[in-house]
């Protein structure tokens, strides 16, 4: 039978993979760099998210060739 830690654990777990899984995606969408956002929102959870919700997007001037 498993336990009532197992869950709690597997839970937990879970919770931080969407947290991670969302601060990848938000961070992709304000053109800043996925991979770390991912691994803030695995450690950080709600915390990181809630960062990257309120930082700016990053806007890149297009290069005009001449």
């Amino acid at each position: 039978m498993i336990s009532a830690v197992e869950i709690f654990w597997a839970v937990v777990l879970a919770y931080s993979a969407c947290c991670g899984y969302f601060c990848n995606w938000l961070a992709k969408e304000k053109g800043r760099e996925a991979q770390p956002w991912f691994i803030f929102g695995l450690l950080f959870n709600f915390i990181a998210l809630l960062a990257l919700v309120g930082a700016p997007a990053l806007e890149y001037e297009e290069e005009e060739e001449e």
